[in-house]
């Protein structure tokens, strides 16, 4: 009986035991009469490189921002390759920030999920992307910032918390992807 009790508990807790920063207003746009619908975008690696302090190296912020790049779904292909010389692509280039991976953060510990149920737990981190378009034949090179910093509650009652509205349920990753496409002048994200 007290299996069950607890499972339960476990089971409805795990669910709303997070609670995550509501992004801030992004920038107003400048990229999105320069970018064709059939445009592709070729990620070709970081300027400057970044530092070597323990966090992800510049193919992983690469491979990091090709990925939420094809989820924004502002580019007909999005390819972690250099463009081909007769073609008028979209070269991204990744700028350095500071992102610490998933992994190192307190959501990842199966020990602070279980405490979490009735111990909150909390922590700060910046997320979302630095990096510069250079949008063909032009070669307007335009810098997009959607960098964000923000407090992450892991507790069994973080639903109260969003309450607020400066609390959600959305995760940053889905935020993200809001916050690119209004940096590049698009509007929401259309239904797949």
């Amino acid at each position: 009986m007290l299996t069950r009790a607890l499972l339960a508990t476990l089971a409805l807790g795990s669910g709303a035991c997070a609670s995550y920063p509501v992004a801030p207003p992004q920038l107003p746009p400048t990229v999105a009469p320069k970018l064709a619908s059939d445009s592709v975008a070729y990620v070709v690696g970081c300027d400057p490189q970044p530092e070597p302090d323990g966090f992800l190296t510049c193919e992983a912020l690469v491979s990091r921002l090709a990925i939420q790049l094809r989820d924004a779904s502002i580019f007909a292909a999005v390819l972690e390759s250099t463009p081909p010389s007769d073609s008028n692509p979209v070269v991204v280039t990744v700028r350095p920030y500071r992102y610490r991976p998933y992994f190192f953060t307190p959501g990842h510990n199966p020990a602070f999920a279980l405490l979490s149920l009735a111990i909150p737990f909390w922590w700060s981190e910046p997320v979302g992307y630095r990096f510069a378009l250079d949008v063909a034949p032009h070669h307007d090179v335009i810098e997009v910032d959607t960098t964000w910093k923000g407090t992450f509650v892991m507790w069994g009652l973080s639903s109260i918390l969003n309450i607020a509205p400066s609390r959600t349920f959305e995760s940053a990753y889905s935020q993200d992807s809001k916050r690119i496409r209004a940096a590049v002048g698009l509007g929401p994200e259309p239904h797949r």
